[in-house]
This record gives C-alpha cells, structure tokens and sequence, in this order.
C-alpha cells in the first residue's frame, strides 16, 4: 500500500482530478453553461477511524476485531489517518486550487465523523453502552457512525463485506446535513464541516456546522 502514496503518485492523481473538473467545465459549457451559472463542489473523504492512541480496543488482544470490527495495528491507524487520508484530500484540494475554475468549491469532510468514527474511544457497540437500538433516543451520540471491518468472525448479520469502514445511517446522515450546509440554499459556499453538539437537528440529522 505505501507504493501507491508516493509524491509522485500522489502529483499524477492531483493532475487527474484537476482534469477531471476541468472537463465537467467543458461538458456544461458545451451545454450552454456559463461558469456564473453553476458551481463545482469537491468533496473530500472523511477519516474513517481514529488514530492509535485513540481506539477503545487493546492492541494486544483479538479484541479490535472479533468485537469491535477494526483489526488494525495503531501503527496502521496512524498511517491511514497521516497519510492515506491526508493525501487523498491534499489532492482534492490542490487540484481545485490549480484548476484555473472561478466556481469550485471545496467541502471539507476529513474532521467530520470524528468523535464516533470505527472503535473511536469516546463511543462504543449498541451493547457496550446500554443501548438497545441505534434509533433509541441518544444512541445517536453514543454509538458508532461507521460501519465495522467484516471478516469471518463479524459478517453475520445483515451485512456486506463492502459496507466495511464506510459511513451507517447516522454518518450518513451527519454528511447529508453537511451537503445541505454547503448547498445554502443555491448560495454554495464551502468550508470544513465539522459536528458541534450532541442530539438531532429538526431533520433528524446530527447537529453539524461548516466552518
């Protein structure tokens, strides 16, 4: 996996993407579209589990994994979040920089899930906090908001093993809400969508703000 985060690798898709909104720019200008009448919004990826030192589950035990959902070595956490994340919307970023575009817009949603991301030490499982369903009142800030790892000692259930270490339903939520914070109303505006209190907004989404 470190061969495929080289500077090299990481400068190539950054001049992928730049390309990539350039030619959405050409499709809307060849429908008729001039720049003033519409808005790119890139999105970055949110960092699906914690660092190291911030996972519930011991390192020295099969614990992370046959309850948690999240067999990685803190070493790797750390990785995924200093690297894997961090160069994926580095490239995000530059490439809507270097664009040339007047009407991009960036969504920052790297910081967004944290505080419940995958065996994050501030939430637990339904069960390890008392909890009887995710749709139970409170769950919502004590659970949770990313799907586990699934192997063979955790895909019962109504599962798919592509669901791994993506958003659930209040993640899901939590950037439906951040999707709605930039859309403004049709007066798109970007920033770094981050969560700001417990509880649901008159939507049923998790309380978030765009900074």
């Amino acid at each position: 996996m470190t061969s495929r985060f080289t500077a090299a690798r990481i400068a190539t898709e950054t001049t992928n993407v730049r390309n990539a909104l350039l030619r959405v720019r050409d499709a809307m200008t060849n429908a008729g579209y001039g720049t003033s009448q519409y808005t790119i919004l890139a999105q970055t990826y949110w960092s699906p589990v914690p660092r190291g030192a911030g996972l519930r589950y011991s390192e020295s035990s099969w614990t992370r994994q046959t309850v948690g959902g999240c067999g990685i070595w803190n070493r790797d956490a750390d990785w995924a979040n200093d690297v894997v994340v961090n160069a994926l919307n580095s490239t995000t970023r530059n490439a809507a920089a270097t664009s040339g575009l007047p009407n991009v817009k960036v969504l920052d949603m790297q910081t967004a899930l944290d505080g419940r991301r995958l065996c994050e030490s501030t939430v637990g499982l339904l069960e390890e906090q008392g909890v009887a369903s995710w749709q139970s009142a409170g769950a919502v800030d004590r659970t949770e908001w990313v799907a586990q790892i699934r192997t063979a000692s955790t895909i019962f259930g109504p599962y798919q093993l592509q669901e791994a270490s993506h958003a659930s339903y209040w993640g899901q939520l939590a950037m439906r809400n951040c999707l709605r914070l930039a859309y403004n109303g049709g007066a798109v505006r970007g920033g770094s969508c981050v969560r700001v209190a417990n509880g649901l907004t008159a939507r049923g989404e998790p309380q978030m703000a765009l900074r």
